[in-house]
């Protein structure tokens, strides 16, 4: 998968107003923000590659599986994001050999297994909509802090 993230430069004002924010408040704004940006954007595009891209039932189970989750290891000061298979289908989307070998389906998918080629459906996703996201995003964090900033008392 994909390393990125998404750096916002050039946003001196909105980095300010963020900064004005409660911690704790600027959290929740900054959260609200990823999250709305995400789902019509990137995830919507993941269900949709995974429709196209591998086609029949495969393809409706692995888009209905896919959701967009917070990432488990997030560093102080960042919230990340992952569009991703959720861990509630891991028993449907793991197959194990004779052998007794584990394997993710998704991950095999996505990167390729012995003479599979690889079918990037969220590599795709990604590339194809990280520029509508991180305008959404910014809209989004705007209004958020628009909106904090009302509710706070005078």
């Amino acid at each position: 998968m994909a390393k990125e993230l998404f750096e916002i430069e050039g946003l001196k004002q909105l980095n300010k107003n963020i900064d004005l924010l409660e911690k704790k408040v600027a959290k929740k704004v900054i959260k609200k923000a990823v999250r709305e940006a995400g789902k019509p954007t990137i995830l919507k595009a993941a269900r949709e590659n995974a429709k196209r891209l591998l086609g029949g039932e495969s393809g409706k189970f692995l888009a209905k599986a896919i959701t967009l989750q917070p990432n488990k290891k997030q560093r102080k000061g960042m919230f990340l994001m992952m569009v991703k298979p959720s861990d509630k289908f891991n028993d449907q989307l793991t197959h194990v050999s004779k052998a007794g070998k584990a394997s993710y389906i998704p991950y095999a998918i996505e990167f390729g297994h012995g003479n599979a080629k690889p079918i990037p459906i969220l590599r795709q996703a990604y590339l194809s909509m990280k520029d509508k996201a991180e305008k959404l995003m910014i809209a989004e964090t705007l209004k958020g802090i628009d909106q904090a900033v009302r509710e706070l008392p005078k």
